[in-house]
């Protein structure tokens, strides 16, 4: 599959749940959930490919009719092959889904951008390279960790800045990340979403083949699942069931892709489509016998059950000693 295969899929996508509108027999109503499109037209022109694409957006208020459209899109995408992860957001941010790497740089020109991109990818290959054969630091802090291919993604889900975006197979914890605003670094004061939804974004997976341990490639996408990839000593990802996506061709820039940077880092030509629901009612479902004001007061241990600190967690204290070392070469 290529970027266009992709483009055409989410237009699909569009057809399929009219279809399903249409033909739901009252269990699916314009009464549950209204809908609009998302046009990609004024984000692709800049790039020559085809603009006529986009990608479904549903609010919806009942946890139930979350479960009925993941159900029918997880079908009709299998037999593409394709596989559904989620994505939960407190934000749509305009509907852009930018790895952390390239987020707030100035764009004065889809030139400069490309730059600035190209300047991003390098600076992130010399710190992977660095963080697994300094010699410096393998004097100080030796790390087993062998599955080099894997290593950025396993930074991104560490919180480091790289080029893939973080991803989930398991829906409850999608919308604890859609309705939770973690402080990532105090791992206190975290918050409950205060706008009135919270998102989730269902993202096509296409990577049949297998390169490394837990690294998946397509034609056009690098998939790490992140369970398989770490040692049993890194806790977080298989709390969280987690995984990595990045676009496979911002790992061999060359002629034909250097001009399209911009659209290679913006990897939501691979929403197929993006369910807003109340926020409270994500509440309600997660936690239904708590109120929302003992919940905020359990906040802090909620987050360290999904974010387990140094001390459960011995790859993060592994990952953070040899940062350390690293942050002062």
């Amino acid at each position: 599959m290529n970027h266009n295969d992709w483009l055409s899929l989410q237009t699909e996508g569009l057809q399929l749940t009219q279809s399903i509108l249409k033909n739901s027999k009252g269990e699916i109503t314009d009464d549950h959930f209204n809908y609009e499109f998302y046009q990609n037209e004024q984000f692709l022109e800049k790039f020559s490919i085809n603009p006529k694409s986009a990608f479904l957006t549903l609010k919806i208020n009942k946890i139930i009719d979350l479960y009925r459209i993941i159900g029918i899109f997880k079908n009709y995408y299998a037999n593409y092959g394709i596989k559904i992860l989620y994505r939960g957001q407190n934000n749509l941010y305009n509907y852009q889904q930018r790895p952390n790497l390239f987020r707030n740089l100035q764009r004065n020109s889809l030139d400069s951008h490309n730059n600035l991109i190209r300047n991003k990818l390098s600076e992130i290959s010399e710190k992977v390279y660095n963080f697994a054969y300094n010699e410096k630091i393998e004097r100080n802090n030796k790390f087993d960790f062998s599955n080099y291919i894997a290593l950025e993604g396993v930074l991104q889900h560490y919180n480091e800045e790289t080029r893939f975006i973080d991803l989930v197979d398991d829906l409850r914890v999608a919308l604890w990340f859609s309705f939770i605003k973690p402080d990532y670094n105090q791992r206190i004061n975290h918050q409950i979403n205060e706008l009135e939804e919270s998102h989730i974004f269902l993202y096509g997976i296409s990577t049949p083949d297998s390169i490394s341990r837990g690294v998946l490639e397509g034609s056009t996408q690098r998939l790490i699942n992140l369970r398989e990839a770490t040692p049993p000593t890194a806790l977080r990802p298989h709390i969280q069931q987690a995984s990595v996506l990045a676009d496979n061709y911002l790992f061999s820039i060359d002629e034909k892709t250097n001009d399209l940077l911009a659209f290679l880092s913006d990897y939501r030509k691979y929403i197929l489509c993006v369910i807003s629901i109340k926020t409270d009612v994500i509440r309600k479902y997660l936690y239904p016998k708590t109120s929302k004001v003992n919940l905020e007061r359990k906040l802090d241990i909620i987050f360290n059950q999904y974010f387990p600190s140094e001390n459960d967690d011995q790859f993060l204290a592994e990952l953070n000693k040899r940062k350390s070392i690293l942050f002062y070469l």
